[in-house]
């Protein structure tokens, strides 16, 4: 049985606060699994990140305007260009980034996958994500891994595969979290401080 976690997690609340709220907004199973003209269904990533961007605009012009939040949400936003020195950064569009674009000060990189059969993408991800904490012209200090759609014995083992990318990254704050589907709420369910956790 997979746990969520419960405790605060200082400015990382704020984004993960952003997505619990935006997932809840998505009560449209399109959104999670495109239906087809012959009735077969596909989860199709970029439809999913698209509602969840439109949704998580939404609650910040409606929260957080005229607050200190200041972050500017981006979506794909690419930097190639930049003087990144990590090199999964160079040529990397992650799905979300919050960022203040006028100075060095960046919040989250979120990076979204369906729970497909497909399951060798999980490190490359979690990679990306530590290097973009870890660069020195970057440096976002909170991650995200979204997963979403499946079902607990699939989420089980990519929290596995998940806790083992970030057991040499306890100094930092990375998060697994699971939209199990439409009318669902995110929740967290790996934590790389986690000290509970059997990596």
């Amino acid at each position: 049985m997979l746990k969520e976690f419960e405790i605060n997690f200082g400015e990382s609340s704020t984004v993960i606060n952003l997505i619990k709220g935006a997932g809840i907004m998505m009560i449209d199973p399109h959104y999670f699994k495109v239906k087809w003209h012959d009735n077969s269904t596909q989860y199709w990533e970029r439809v999913y990140c698209y509602e969840l961007y439109h949704c998580m605009r939404k609650i910040i012009e409606e929260r957080y305007k005229g607050t200190t939040f200041t972050y500017k949400l981006d979506g794909e936003h690419d930097k190639t260009g930049y003087a990144v020195t990590e090199e999964l950064c160079k040529n990397a569009k992650p799905d979300f980034l919050f960022q203040n674009p006028q100075s060095s000060d960046n919040l989250a990189i979120v990076e979204v996958k369906a729970l497909k059969n497909s399951r060798n993408w999980m490190k490359h991800d979690v990679d990306k994500i530590i290097a973009f904490m870890n660069d020195p012209e970057l440096q976002y200090r909170v991650g995200i891994m979204l997963i979403y759609g499946g079902n607990e014995n699939a989420a089980e083992c990519m929290k596995a595969k998940f806790d083992n990318y970030v057991k040499t990254e306890s100094n930092k704050d990375i998060f697994l979290m699971w939209h199990y589907g439409e009318n669902s709420i995110p929740k967290i369910i790996g934590y790389s401080k986690d000290t509970s956790s059997s990596h």
